[in-house]
Formats: structure tokens, sequence, C-alpha cells
């Protein structure tokens, strides 16, 4: 004769059990912002190979992902450490892949590449120069900040730009330009308050 089911534990084990399955759904939900942001990288690395009708197809689903992971991981308030730091990685791999295979192609010059990567440039710069300092932590406490943001729109509708109707215009690129080194300045000014609390 079996054993009568235990009123009492009986309604703890499911509490438990529902617990450990939102947990393991959690866990799998942060994966994937992430794996949004890991399938930037290898579509930045084909791009350059790709058909030239293809270029644009490709960057507009790597600029799917970038919107795609953000929204996600806010909306599913999985955002994280590994997540902050991958994400500008990606978008430097899509952004150089885009530029050099337009420097490549001549629509754009090396000197419109300069002013366009100048933000990215100087965020690179201080970002060796805090892992050289043995400071590599600060960089994860490090959040956007909106002269970036809009920095970044600007980058893309330049890169759209190039591959759609060359050449890109200059004010585009002046204004690109202008808005990253304050956005660089922004970064390297928290960088700094960062460090002087440490």
């Amino acid at each position: 004769m079996d054993a009568p089911s235990d009123p009492v534990r009986t309604p703890a084990k499911n509490r438990t059990l529902t617990a450990m399955t939102t947990t393991r759904a959690r866990e799998a939900l942060r994966l994937v912002p992430n794996a949004l942001t890991v399938l930037r990288i290898p579509l930045a690395a084909a791009f350059p190979f790709v058909p030239e009708d293809w270029r644009l197809w490709v960057l507009g689903a790597a600029l799917l992902t970038e919107y795609l992971d953000g929204a996600l991981a806010r909306a599913l308030r999985v955002t994280s450490r590994f997540g902050r730091i991958l994400d500008p990685i990606a978008d430097r791999c899509l952004f150089g892949a885009v530029v050099v295979t337009l420097l490549l192609d001549g629509s754009v010059s090396a000197w419109e590449l300069a002013a366009l990567g100048a933000r990215d440039v100087l965020v690179a710069a201080g970002a060796l120069w805090v892992v050289a300092r043995g400071q590599r932590r600060l960089l994860a406490q490090l959040h956007p900040r909106m002269p970036g943001k809009v920095t970044t729109v600007l980058q893309y509708a330049a890169l759209f730009w190039g591959l759609v109707a060359p050449p890109v215009p200059g004010w585009l690129i002046a204004l690109t330009f202008g808005l990253g080194v304050l956005a660089a300045g922004q970064y390297l000014r928290d960088v700094r308050r960062l460090q002087r609390k440490s």
C-alpha cells in the first residue's frame, strides 16, 4: 500500500522545483543577447568577402543583432559583465571590416576613414592605457553615454551611404568626427574618475 503524500512538504517541493526551473530558464535566456553579440563577429569577418550585392544585407543583419542584443538584455533583465565587454568589441570588429572594405574599394579615403574612426582609436588607446596600468576591471564599470551612441549611429549612416551612394558627404564625416571626439573625451574622463575612486 502506497504511503500517503505529505501535504506539508509537497507545496514546498513544488515551490523549490518552480524556483529551480525559473533559475534555469533565466540562465538560458541570459545566453540569448550574448549569442547575438557573438554572431556579429563572424558577420564582420565575412563582410569583406561576400559579393558586393550582399553587403547591405550582411551589414543590415549585423546591425539587427546590435539592436536586438541590447533590447533583449534590457527586456529580460539579463545584462551581464561579459556582454558589456563583448558588445563594443563586436561593434569595432564590424565597423573595422566595413571601413576597410570601403577603403579598398575606393569608396572612402584614408583621411575620411581616420575621421570616422577617431572615437574608436582614442577609446582603444585609453583602454590599452588602463590595461597597462593593471586596472582592467575598471573597463567593466564603464557605461555607454549618449554622445557615444549617436556617434555609432552616424558612423553606420556614413557606412551605409558609402555602400549605397558614394562618396560619403563631408558634413556627415565632420559631424561624426566632432561628436566622436566628444564621446572619447567623456570616456576618458569617466576612466579618470574611476581611477581616482579605486
